[in-house]
């Protein structure tokens, strides 16, 4: 049976495991948008080059076409936005690292 911190400390309304959980996730998001922005700079692209990137690997993917200036808007606005889920980050980070310009590149976000 797992034991919460709450219970453990007395805690019975759970107020203490809510607050925890809580402040991991703005962690967790603050550390994820800053990875992300230091990678963008450490493999000298701006937002507009990882929107244009996005959607030139969607089209070669075969998917359907993706404005470029409308993926720009999104992820800028992501960026701006306190509540984008930190997989968001991690997903354009992976994609990032994996990008066939960066393949030969021993890239390391905290050069």
């Amino acid at each position: 049976m797992e034991t919460s911190i709450s219970s453990e400390m007395g805690d019975k309304s759970g107020q203490f495991d809510k607050k925890m959980r809580k402040l991991w996730r703005a962690f967790n998001h603050y550390y994820s948008k800053k990875e992300l922005k230091i990678l963008l700079r450490n493999v000298g692209w701006d937002v507009r080059r990882l929107a244009k990137e996005l959607c030139d690997d969607y089209a070669r993917a075969g998917g359907c076409d993706v404005d470029e200036e409308k993926e720009y808007e999104k992820i800028k606005k992501q960026l701006s936005r306190s509540s984008t889920k930190p997989e968001v980050w991690h997903r354009y980070i992976k994609f990032i690292t994996e990008h066939r310009c960066n393949k030969q590149k021993n890239i390391n976000i905290y050069q």
